[in-house]
């Protein structure tokens, strides 16, 4: 098993493997949650999406992507891509997972409490008298939702910023991202820090990594993925992490190991989204509005299609994993 580093999946490829081997004889032991479970196929999801998952509808349930709903005596299910994040979501807020649940505050930090609706939200909240909040909503520590602004069937950060007239429905919002005044985000994903200026529309399915800037008066179409590093960055960040790696640090002396410490927090701070030559960077203002920052990554090429789905989803996928 150590000679091949190549498994992606954990069923599909690790399990697969390892009980067709035939060089070694492999076992693998699993526990078996009692009681009765049913899977949410596509076929299911037009009569229970209204009941169980408002927005599950909207999601891609083939046969491969089953979600399983099991009986009071137990849960399981994994993360392998975004919806089922969505799917699993919807059900510790909507409570089929109870005990472990938002307001039963299984991690550290701020105590989330109950409200009518599936509502979550800390006591530094602030709701403006005239915002409408309702119906499976997680508002973090510090967010703030002005008046006239309307938020449903989503997961607002840390320190997030819902500004008047705007909407966001069925969306994840990381820490300290924002939506600007007439603004909509419908089914999508907003890494920390992303600023949505006014008047944007992001159409479902959309995926905006890191420190992006969208707008103002710009629609996003659907399934768009933003990431702030162009390719090309993520080209020469990736031969510069392999440059690190391949350094001898034994043969080092005390002023090699500090330029080798030095360009491996230039690598790093590469990593975290934020180029160092921002002033001279041209961004595509057609795509994401007069004040956007970010690139689109298109799907001319193959291989800058595979590239794309990388710099979002380093991005996107880490946070998933740290939930």
């Amino acid at each position: 098993l150590t000679e091949n580093f190549d498994y992606q999946v954990v069923r599909r490829d690790f399990i697969h493997s390892t009980l067709i081997s035939d060089v070694v004889p492999m076992s693998i032991y699993a526990h078996i949650l009692t009681g009765s479970s049913g899977v949410l196929s596509e076929a299911a999801s037009a009569s229970t999406a209204d009941t169980l998952v408002p927005a599950l509808g909207a999601l891609d349930l083939s046969a491969g992507s089953g979600i399983t709903f099991p009986s009071h005596s137990g849960y399981a299910a994994g993360v392998a891509d975004t919806a089922a994040y969505d799917a699993i979501s919807r059900d510790l807020i909507g409570r089929w997972a109870y005990p472990l649940c938002p307001d039963s505050n299984p991690t550290d930090g701020p105590p989330y409490s109950y409200h009518r609706g599936a509502v979550y939200k800390t006591s530094t909240v602030f709701l403006g008298r005239e915002s409408r909040v309702d119906h499976h909503v997680i508002l973090g520590p510090n967010s703030h939702v002005a008046d006239h602004a309307r938020v449903f069937d989503s997961v607002l950060g840390s320190d997030c910023h819902i500004s008047s007239q705007s909407v966001v429905c069925g969306s994840y919002l990381f820490d300290r991202a924002s939506v600007g005044k007439g603004s909509v985000v419908e089914r999508s994903i907003l890494g920390e820090r992303v600023m949505i200026l006014e008047n944007v529309v992001i159409e479902r399915g959309c995926l905006i990594g890191d420190d992006v800037i969208l707008g103002p008066n710009v629609r996003i179409p659907a399934f768009s993925r933003i990431s702030r590093r162009s390719l090309q960055d993520q080209h020469a960040h990736a031969n510069d992490d392999s440059d690190f790696d391949d350094s001898d640090s034994d043969d080092a002396d005390l002023s090699g190991s500090d330029g080798q410490a030095e360009a491996g927090r230039t690598s790093m701070s590469g990593l975290s989204g934020l180029p160092s030559n921002t002033d001279t960077e041209v961004f595509d203002t057609q795509a994401l509005g007069s004040s956007g920052v970010g690139y689109v990554l298109s799907d001319d090429t193959e291989d800058d299609n595979e590239l794309g789905d990388d710099v979002v989803d380093e991005e996107i996928g880490a946070k998933l994993r740290t939930l």
